[in-house]
């Protein structure tokens, strides 16, 4: 089995398996040594020949996994190639797909507005596809390590209420997260209770870093002391969207 062979098998695994579109001419040597070894180990392949016979970006929807995107010279198609970027990492399913542009270099100044976009990765047209591959298995373990990161501290979130129930704290108790990143729970008596104390210290870690990284993405967070509390939507991915009170 050679290095093309191997790094194919070793992200069928990973992927289990994958939906990859190539866009690509099928002639292409570089795109169809990548697309074949895939291919032969049971994924889904399909080649777009130019990007700008899309004609709604509707047509992207077949994209259900992991999908590397190739660009065979931009031309006149490199808005339509952001445009159909942008919808892609818009999609919850798709935001965290691995997703790889290859360049001819002709359109060197366009490579910003393409990682605007959501690129990962852009690589030169000319880049050997065990190297593609390699870029490819990297961009899945980071991804399947920022799932994880997402599942333990779902798990520590919920340890943490099951903590709080055993000492008597009332359930409509009101989250506040301090510009420092400390956890409160502030009971239905108005008193303030340091809602991690008996967390371990990985669990603390886990759950401010969590927390902290919502408030900051919702663009809601403010560092300034004793402001006013009001409702934000915490999404603790369990399918439901929950309203806390969060120190804004």
């Amino acid at each position: 089995m050679n290095k093309v062979q191997q790094l194919a098998s070793t992200i069928t695994q990973i992927g289990s398996p994958l939906s990859v579109a190539l866009f690509a001419n099928p002639n292409d040597g570089q795109a169809r040594l990548v697309g074949e070894s895939l291919e032969e180990l049971g994924n889904s392949i399909q080649f777009i020949s130019n990007i700008s016979e899309l004609r709604y970006l509707e047509d992207v929807q077949f994209f259900t996994f992991e999908t590397i995107l190739f660009g065979n010279g931009f031309g006149e198609s490199v808005d339509r190639l952001i445009a159909v970027i942008r919808e892609l990492r818009s999609q919850t399913d798709l935001a965290d797909m691995p997703l790889i542009v290859l360049s001819d270099g002709s359109r060197g100044r366009h490579h910003a507005y393409l990682y605007d976009a959501g690129a990962d990765l852009i690589l030169s047209h000319s880049t050997p596809p065990q190297d593609v591959l390699l870029a490819f298995h990297n961009l899945l373990k980071k991804r399947d390590e920022k799932r994880r990161l997402h599942e333990s501290a779902k798990f520590t979130l919920d340890s943490e209420v099951a903590i709080f129930q055993t000492l008597s704290i009332s359930p409509e108790a009101i989250v506040v997260v301090t510009p420092t990143g400390d956890v409160r729970w502030i009971n239905d008596q108005g008193e303030s209770v340091l809602g991690l104390h008996h967390a371990s210290e990985q669990g603390r870690s886990q759950y401010f870093a969590y927390l902290s990284g919502v408030l900051r993405n919702s663009e809601l967070f403010s560092k300034a002391e004793g402001a006013p509390l009001r409702p934000v939507a915490l999404d603790t991915y369990d399918g439901v969207n929950d309203w806390w009170d969060i120190e804004a």
